[in-house]
């Protein structure tokens, strides 16, 4: 699966930022690269927490074959000053356009596959 935004009516895959650190730092990394760009404040909003960790681990699993646990993923938000319960994220939601999709094609009818389940932002 690959995250992808549309940049200037092309559809981009979001790549993850390198990093020389160590392996929590890099999950730290890729934590608030994902929340950057996919998300956005929303006071009194929430975003689930599982849905939010599935996302994350479902683009990070496939641009470096690895996951990041639970535990990493919530030390990261806390780091980011990201208020997270057991069961969501508060005052937070999917940036505007962020959406899960299911279609197998990519949104500009582009005949190039676009793996299920990919997270997707328009911009603008």
């Amino acid at each position: 699966m690959r995250i992808c935004y549309a940049d200037d009516d092309t559809i981009r895959d979001l790549q993850l930022l390198e990093t020389d650190d160590s392996q929590g730092e890099a999950y730290e990394t890729a934590v608030a690269q994902f929340i950057s760009v996919f998300t956005e404040h929303a006071e009194g909003e929430s975003l689930s927490i599982d849905e939010l960790s599935d996302g994350l681990n479902c683009w990070y699993s496939n641009l470096t074959g690895n996951a990041i646990g639970p535990s990493w993923i919530s030390r990261s938000l806390l780091s980011l000053d990201i208020e997270v319960s057991d069961l969501a994220v508060s005052d937070r939601r999917w940036a505007d356009g962020a959406q899960i999709l299911t279609s197998v094609r990519r949104p500009t009818g582009d005949s190039e596959p676009l793996d299920a389940a990919a997270i997707y932002v328009r911009q603008g």
